[in-house]
């Protein structure tokens, strides 16, 4: 039962919009904070999804990060300037890709931490 409110918590974390804010951010601004913010965030979830084994909880809350900032991006495409900001891809299409782009260093973050733990186990036998 712990184990499933955890998960549940981590998918709410998720679910914030991160690849909306960053590009609301930059579209804004004109400053990259919020994709620093977004991979931070992110990167400390997908750890603490790695250590306790919650690796479904993760794959959940990216697939609802992205449709969360599809949707908060469905209400600017009212607005010209947004699409024509993120050319050559227009919004939504860069909701996808800033939403991928963001497995990448989750996905490093797996490898160090598994590379880790062979290591580990490795000098353990020894």
């Amino acid at each position: 039962m712990k184990k499933q409110i955890i998960g549940i918590v981590i998918v709410l974390l998720y679910a914030f919009p991160f690849a909306y804010y960053a590009m609301y951010k930059d579209f804004t601004s004109g400053l990259l904070t919020g994709y620093g913010i977004m991979i931070a965030v992110t990167l400390v979830l997908a750890y603490v999804c790695q250590r306790f084994s919650y690796i479904p909880y993760l794959i959940i809350g990216n697939i609802l990060m992205v449709a969360v900032s599809l949707y908060f991006n469905s209400g600017m495409a009212e607005d010209p300037a947004w699409d024509g900001y993120f050319k050559p891809l227009w919004g939504s299409r860069m909701v996808v890709v800033v939403g991928v782009l963001n497995l990448i260093p989750q996905a490093i973050l797996f490898w160090v931490m598994e590379w880790k733990r062979r290591e580990k186990q490795q000098a353990f036998k020894a």
